[in-house]
């Protein structure tokens, strides 16, 4: 079995809204209110390559759904590229220069950002919340995929993974 069939046989949906609910929930405050600002939430960057490919487009467009479906915000879709950056070191950054964060056609006070990196029979997905005004990380969920294939002497291979 490829690490693409692995991940494809894991349930991106339980996934994402694992890290949806932990995001929208402060600690020590309530979950965000249905009258916050949206948020701007792009597509998740392969942390090697840092491009989104089909894997972070795919994580994506779910953790999009369940944002807005379990927070109950308003969801600003972008570009990774035209309103952040990514430094060298596979860290994620604001652009310096706020003027282009703040697009007046995207009103949000923050964004939602997240890589993810495969590994042997595991992939890590680390998600922060940032405010577009201090750029400070608000919060960060990190979640641990791991998967397992056997295969007994008779019979059809076993496929496993757990959520972390």
């Amino acid at each position: 079995m490829t690490q693409d069939d692995a991940f494809n046989a894991v349930d991106s949906r339980k996934l994402t809204a694992e890290i949806a609910r932990e995001l929208c929930v402060a600690p020590g405050q309530e979950l965000v209110s249905p009258n916050s600002p949206a948020l701007v939430i792009p597509d998740l960057v392969n942390l090697q390559t840092f491009r989104p490919e089909a894997l972070g487009i795919g994580l994506g467009e779910v953790l999009r759904a369940n944002v807005f479906n379990i927070c109950k915000v308003p969801v600003r879709q972008v570009e990774l590229a035209r309103s952040f950056k990514l430094d060298p070191d596979g860290l994620v950054a604001l652009s310096r220069d706020l003027n282009q964060v703040k697009d007046k056609n995207i009103p949000a006070q923050s964004a939602i950002i997240g890589t993810y990196n495969l590994q042997r029979n595991k992939m890590t997905v680390v998600v922060r919340k940032i405010s577009l005004e201090s750029s400070l990380v608000e919060s960060i969920v990190t979640k641990e995929v791991r998967w397992r294939c056997a295969s007994p002497g008779f019979g059809r291979p076993s496929f496993s993974y757990t959520i972390k």
